[in-house]
């Protein structure tokens, strides 16, 4: 399996996220080198995937982004696409780790790259907006 890793690119403009998602990669990446039964380090990403998620869903919320609902349908298609993926791996269905792992980072590059981005420039924009002086009426 090939290691993968969060880049400086991938910054949302929120640390307690970006550091999340570091997070989450290192866990992706810990089932590399592994040896033994990976059950736990699963149980381990899915929980830590639902709580990533609450985390940027409150953020959202809390930030009136426009885009909140298409996100959280995004969260929740893959949070169901995994469960099946796990319940299928220890039921010995046709799924092998390496397809869980690699849809999992997949997801989660080209998630952080395009959706996530959408709402670091959102946020962006209201830092900016922030630091302007009030219009003159």
């Amino acid at each position: 399996m090939t290691s993968f890793s969060w880049k400086p690119k991938m910054s949302v403009g929120v640390p307690l996220i970006d550091e999340q998602h570091k997070k989450f990669f290192e866990m992706l990446n810990s089932l590399e080198s592994h040896e033994g039964d990976v059950k736990p380090i699963l149980d381990s990403l899915v929980q830590y995937m639902q709580f990533h998620f609450q985390t940027e869903e409150d953020f959202m919320k809390d930030r009136f982004f426009g885009e909140y609902p298409e996100h959280l349908a995004e969260h929740k298609c893959f949070s169901e696409r995994v469960k099946n993926m796990m319940r299928d791996y220890r039921a010995g269905r046709n799924v092998k780790l390496e397809d869980i792992r690699g849809f999992m980072v997949e997801w989660l590059s080209v998630h952080i790259m395009s959706c996530d981005q959408k709402y670091a420039r959102f946020i962006a924009k209201s830092k900016a907006a922030l630091n302007q002086p009030p219009s003159q009426a």
